[in-house]
């Protein structure tokens, strides 16, 4: 089903022209090919602004690095929806682009163009130091961002003055004591939300429903083992008990002292109000006369319990109450439960009248019946051991009736909860209820995707009926979705015959110079030699770029060979179809039979990002990657080298190192750096890489290694730009290939190399990416279960497998992290995958998808323009964002594919396994924490505000992330109140049964799901280990993380030689200018030209957007097409799937 989004965005119309001939067959001259909606643009309800640029001071344009589509500007249709906002800045830069380049290029020839002949003075018009000077003034003002935000921290930390933060805690520029003051503003924030835990958990409680110290209740009565109920001999607490009031033995002792009444500890037992006159405001003046004499009746006499003689004055007067509360005012009562009007004393005549108990017995006994009137009579006589209030208040004397019971047979106070008390013990059973069912949900729908769901995503067909409703909408279940591809490149056509061949046009050029073969076979990556033509590679990128082109079926025997050969042939020609290029896979290339798992085997790039990784981790993970059983014709190695870094303990760069590993292609053994545009700020934004192609255990590698600009090969991580950029350094060259967008020095070597190892399989028929980490391990059958999950179900658009430890029992350390690594997979990533929204793709184990067939074309998905766009920042300033980019970078572009397609899914899968070395320091652990924990943070504040996600209100995934987020922030407080819980349970007789079910619950159900799942009775042990270290866990951790969100660095995480200031992973150094003049972007067509000698080849089609499915021969492969009109369509009949990529 098709998104609002696709029906309502203008698409990029057809620009050739109408009367211009058609190359696609069945269509006329005269079609007009134009797109109704647009499938590049994102799926979802209505567009918003970026996640970085909403914080921005004032208008903020695309950064250089993000690709402009400025070849098709056309007019705006009538009646079509005005763009987005991103749209208005795109064509605003591409507006300012065009001015600044008319403006640079006006008046200078095409030689004068060349870096290479423009003289020094010429290419700065002022001093280097100028510039510098003058950057870092540009950069300081507009370092510190004065928005809202900025504001609210500014006058939360208003008490700590700039000059103080710069002394005392040692921020230096304006940027820092920023970060310093957003960080403040945090901390203020997480221990607000702590107070408030705190208080609905305890302090509400006590603040609507106080326990008065001075105010306290009895019992009345009490059971005996043998079930007889007994009145609570109130002596015991030192007091008797007069009407239901309390006061103290030596005060009554003393006053019936004085009115010459002795008491004994016999009468403890009993309620003293028979020897006393309670009516002290004339409540029984209305039923009884004035000279009337209550002793004639009833008299004030106490019968001895056991059969003694009976308490009373000697001339059997009635005691003064009055006289009594004149020397003491009582505070206490006796209290009465409901289950003595249940379970009442013998020969008791208990009734309830509101609030007060009174005992009926000395009534019943010794008052006239009708005492009170007859209607009064029936309904005493009627609510013995029951609650009279609402009946005696039905008739006219009721009320006063109870007064003057009340007064006096009155006996003590039932036990009743204040309205505040009633409203406090609703809250926290809501809030119980609602934790409780919450977490009782998210077990039983991870155990439901264990069972179920997660065992039909890597099967043929994948989900079915109920479970793949989102699937379905997304039109998974249309089959013409799920045609396969075909298996041959269309950018090394040259010129299709009528007899279905491809003749590949090669140039002919002069052998190659003795001198190149008898350097060493693996060349250093930080050789002398790189940087001793990088003037004129850039001025003349011809020079830099290959051989001639490499045939695909010829020999690696016989590679030397053909390029030594000076008479070469000026074309060959290929059969184009995929069998007989399968027929013609060279010998080291040696075919692997196809998996059982995978049905349609997609083409898929294994990228391993690496750091300073050592060669054993790098052996480890490259050859898991070789040996999975998925065919090694679909698949390739596209390791990035993140700059020379030499790691701690390593005599040689991990660079050298990988080089070494591989088995370089003799026709692409010695590269030459080549120029792209980096994530940077300043004159780190140009970036020069090596590319080496050749193999790794018979699976086709292309190594990139940063080596950096001359001008840094004297520092001490020359290249390194984070792994941020080596992510975009795919995610933009898969974008620029799908649009046929121009493409840099690097693009293009990339480009070719990738197609010479892939037998003339274009980077383009590429749709998926793998992510791994450099180490970890992936076993055999990893792959393949991403690959058949990805495709089953098209509209997943990522996903992630499980990740072990290996070194489990290395430390203590490493053991209390081999639980928390299993309840994150199958429990957290489990419960959102049934959502289809898992919010965190782990880096070291992950799966895009590069491009997802939809409605007859491509939708490109982790190449979409949105999606670069954002995740290309050069300049990172604020607090927030350094969190997401610099300590996230993962966690982020998972947030972002979210934000951009939250009607696409992601997914885990746990039949994909990996295994990675944890920290086995604390100190390690601590640093990787730290990061995980921030940029967590940080993700959610921006994944919570994505409303469009599945789910409704309460039951949606963004009250799931909302409840994540606040989980996060308040894990101290609940490792605080869980120690309190726990001790007072064990000190005090009166424990919170609530707070104790919730702990139990907390703790007892990842034991069920431990036997319901994995049934290895061995991570019962390792939750043992890993509830031991809660506190290390929910309170050390985070309060250090917390405590350093101004901390950017990896710490400890990456130690590398030379390092001395320990900033690895921190790369937003502002050295130096820009200068666009060294970057050279071509075309695919400019730089095959200049490549081959050919003259440049002229595509079929204007637009940027071609069909894939109709031009199965254009001389460009792109992106989406756009539609064949109405009147056309039912009569072109649609390829299979092989066709979907030309």
């Amino acid at each position: 089903m098709d998104s609002p989004a696709d029906t309502t965005m203008e698409s990029v119309q057809h620009s050739s022209s109408p009367t211009s001939p058609s190359t696609t067959s069945g269509i006329t001259g005269n079609d007009t090919l134009r797109r109704a909606k647009s499938l590049s643009r994102p799926e979802r309800q209505r567009p918003r602004q970026g996640i970085l640029r909403s914080t921005a001071n004032g208008p903020v344009h695309p950064s250089p690095n993000t690709t402009i589509y400025h070849q098709h500007n056309h007019p705006r249709p009538q009646g079509q929806p005005m763009p987005d906002q991103l749209a208005q800045q795109l064509a605003q830069h591409r507006k300012d682009h065009i001015r600044q380049q008319r403006t640079t290029t006006q008046g200078l020839s095409k030689q004068d163009l060349d870096p290479a002949s423009i003289p020094a003075n010429q290419k700065a018009r002022r001093p280097v130091g100028d510039r510098k000077s003058q950057g870092r003034k540009d950069r300081s003002a507009s370092a510190v961002r004065t928005g809202s935000w900025a504001w609210f921290a500014f006058l939360i930390t208003c008490c700590f003055p700039s000059c103080c933060i710069r002394v005392c805690f040692g921020k230096s520029n304006a940027m820092m004591r920023q970060a310093w003051r957003e960080k403040i503003t945090l901390v203020y924030i997480i221990v607000l939300l702590c107070l408030i835990l705190a208080y609905l958990t305890y302090g509400l409680a006590r603040t609507i429903c106080p326990e008065q110290d001075d105010y306290h209740y009895y019992p009345h009565s009490t059971v005996l083992p043998n079930g007889q109920r007994v009145a609570f001999d109130t002596t015991t607490n030192g007091q008797y008990s007069i009407f239901g009031s309390l006061y103290p033995t030596d005060v009554v002792e003393t006053y019936l002292h004085q009115n010459n009444v002795s008491i004994t500890t016999d009468f403890g037992s009993l309620d003293l109000g028979p020897l006393f006159d309670g009516d002290l405001f004339g409540d029984c003046t209305s039923f009884f006369p004035p000279a009337f004499d209550r002793t004639d009746i009833d008299p004030c006499r106490l019968d001895h319990p056991y059969g003694g003689s009976s308490l009373m004055t000697n001339d059997g007067s009635c005691l003064s109450l009055k006289g009594l509360q004149a020397i003491y005012d009582p505070i206490d009562t006796v209290n009465f439960e409901w289950d003595e009007f249940d379970n009442p004393i013998s020969n008791s005549n208990l009734m309830l009248f509101g609030n007060y108990v009174v005992n009926l017995t000395r009534y019943f006994n010794n008052y006239p019946p009708g005492t009170f009137g007859p209607q009064i009579e029936k309904v005493l006589q009627k609510s013995i051991n029951r609650d009279g209030s609402y009946a005696m208040l039905y008739y006219k004397n009721g009320h006063h009736a109870m007064d003057c019971m009340i007064a006096r047979f009155g006996v003590g106070v039932m036990q009743t909860d204040s309205s505040g008390c009633i409203v406090s013990t609703i809250v926290m059973n809501l809030m119980f209820s609602v934790i409780i069912t919450m977490i009782v949900i998210r077990y039983l729908m991870a155990v439901l995707f264990q069972w179920i769901i997660s065992r039909r995503l890597v099967k043929p067909g994948g989900r079915s009926n109920w479970l793949a409703w989102r699937s379905v909408q997304g039109g998974n279940a249309d089959p013409e979705n799920h045609r396969r591809s075909p298996g041959n490149s269309t950018y090394s056509t040259r010129y299709q015959s009528k007899s279905g061949t491809t003749t590949l046009k090669t140039a002919t050029m002069p052998s190659p110079p003795s001198a190149v073969y008898q350097a060493p076979r693996y060349p250093t990556p930080r050789s002398s030699s790189a940087f001793n033509t990088s003037t004129a590679s850039l001025s003349r990128p011809s020079s830099m770029l290959a051989p001639p082109t490499m045939v695909p079926g010829a020999h690696r025997d016989s590679l030397t060979t053909y390029h030594m050969n000076t008479q070469l042939q000026s074309s060959t020609t290929l059969p184009s179809t995929p069998s007989s290029s399968s027929l013609n896979t060279p010998p080291f290339v040696s075919p692997q039979s196809t998996s059982e798992i995978v049905q349609t085997e997609l083409y898929t790039c294994m990228m391993v990002t690496c750091y300073s990784e050592g060669e054993d981790g790098l052996r480890i993970t490259m050859d898991s990657l070789a040996e999975t059983t998925y065919s090694n014709k679909h698949k390739i190695f596209f390791i990035i080298a993140d700059g020379l870094i030499v790691g701690a303990g390593e005599t040689r760069s991990t660079p050298d190192i990988i080089v070494h590993m591989m088995d370089l292609d003799p026709s692409m053994a010695d590269p030459v750096p080549v120029s792209y545009l980096a994530i940077a700020d300043g004159g780190k934004q140009l970036n020069m890489a090596k590319v080496y192609a050749g193999h790794y255990k018979n699976v086709p590698c292309v190594t990139i290694v940063k080596c950096g600009t001359p001008e840094e090969q004297s520092s001490s991580k020359p290249g390194n730009r984070g792994k941020r950029d080596s992510q975009l350094v795919l995610m933009s060259f898969f974008q620029r290939v799908l649009f046929d967008d121009r493409l840099s020095e690097l693009d293009y070597d990339i480009f070719w190399k990738m197609t010479s190892l892939m037998n003339g399989v274009t980077p383009d028929k590429f749709e998926l990416v793998l992510m791994v980490d450099a180490d970890t391990k992936v076993l055999r059958d990893g792959l393949s279960f991403m690959v058949a999950a990805m495709a089953n179900d098209i509209t997943i658009m990522g996903l992630c497998g499980e990740t072990r430890i290996a070194n489990k029992t290395a430390s203590w350390v490493t053991a209390i992290q081999v639980f928390e690594y299993y309840i994150s997979h199958h429990y957290a990533k489990a419960f959102e995958s049934l959502f289809g929204i898992v919010t965190c793709l782990p880096g070291c184990f992950s799966m895009y998808r590069i491009k997802a067939p939809k409605n007859g074309a491509w939708v490109p998905i982790l190449a979409n323009p949105d999606v670069v766009l954002e995740y290309n920042q050069n300049v990172v300033t604020t607090l927030h964002e350094k969190n997401l980019l610099l300590l996230g970078e993962d966690r982020f572009l998972s947030t972002l594919m979210l934000r951009t397609f939250p009607h696409r899914q992601m997914m885990f899968v746990p039949q994909a396994i990996c295994k990675t070395v944890v920290p086995d320091e604390f100190k390690v652990l601590l640093s990787q924490r730290r990061r995980w924990i921030n940029s967590t943070v940080h993700n959610l504040m921006e994944l919570v505000l994505v409303s469009d996600l599945c789910g409704i209100a309460c039951l949606s995934m963004q009250f799931s992330v909302l409840i994540d987020l606040i989980g996060t922030l308040v894990l101290p407080c609940a490792v605080i109140m869980t120690i309190y819980l726990v001790v007072t349970a064990a000190v005090s007789g009166h424990p919170q049964w609530q707070s104790i079910g919730l702990l139990a619950s907390i703790l007892g159900l990842p034991g069920i799901l431990i036997l319901v799942t994995t049934r290895k009775l061995i991570y019962i042990g390792w939750m043992i280990i890993y509830i031991c270290a809660i506190p290390v866990w929910n309170f050390i951790l985070p309060m250090y993380s917390f405590w350093h969100f101004d901390d950017f660095s990896w710490g400890a995480t990456r130690v590398v030689v030379g390092d001395e200031k320990e900033k690895a992973g921190v790369h937003d150094d502002t050295g130096g200018i820009f200068d666009p003049t060294r970057l050279v972007m071509r075309k695919w067509q400019d730089w095959e030209a200049i490549r081959t000698g050919n003259p440049k080849l002229r595509s079929n089609n204007n637009s940027a957007l071609s069909n894939d499915f109709v031009r199965s021969h254009s001389s460009m492969a792109l992106l989406s097409p756009p539609p064949l009109d109405r009147n056309v369509a039912s009569s072109v009949s649609m390829p299979s799937r092989h066709s979907l990529v030309p």
